[in-house]
């Protein structure tokens, strides 16, 4: 193969390459869902989910929203070690421990209840730490934004939210939040 052929095939690779990223950058979180009269729109988790699918999208999951802020700054993720671990597991309860001296939080995930059983399993999905989170480069301002991640725990829902003003998320009973803001998910 001449040295030409190879500069082609060089180019064809990157721009191979080029096409598969920016189709990965395509999916992203939107804006700030507004009202026609350009302020947020604020809704119910129910709500908000809704309108996301009726626009061809879906609400962030807490991991999008925590790779969103690690983009703007906020620490980082971390994987858990034992994805299919009961939360009360002892091994779980010490990495939990390890990962909250340095500063990154548990986020849950949970599955039905076992055949025979009442209660739901919760298990840690991956640890987050939003610190250095910097809200100004993603037009976020002071507002709360729903996740379309839940928790079970006994017999409650609570939702995830990821917070604006410090990069945070956290987890409640949708009734007790009310109406925040929120974005959609594009795939």
């Amino acid at each position: 193969m001449g040295s030409s052929m190879r500069y082609i095939v060089r180019i064809n690779i990157f721009l191979v390459c080029f096409a598969f990223i920016a189709g990965q950058a395509r999916a992203e979180i939107s804006d700030i869902i507004r009202k026609s009269d350009g302020t947020p729109y604020f809704a119910g988790d129910l709500e908000a989910s809704g309108y996301c699918n009726k626009h061809g999208m879906r609400l962030p999951t807490a991991l999008e929203y925590a790779n969103f802020a690690r983009a703007n700054g906020a620490s980082g993720i971390r994987d858990t070690k034992f994805p299919n671990l009961n939360y009360k597991d002892s091994n779980v309860q010490q990495e939990i421990e390890s990962n909250s001296k340095d500063g990154f939080k548990a986020i849950y995930r949970s599955e039905p209840a076992p055949k025979g059983e009442i209660l739901p399993t919760a298990f840690v999905s991956f640890y987050y730490n939003y610190s250095g989170f910097q809200n100004s480069s993603i037009n976020s301002g002071s507002y709360k934004f729903w996740t379309s991640s839940d928790l079970k725990v006994l017999f409650h829902d609570y939702v995830y939210y990821f917070d604006g003003r410090d990069g945070s998320i956290s987890n409640d009973d949708p009734d007790l939040v009310g109406q925040i803001a929120f974005r959609c998910f594009s795939n």
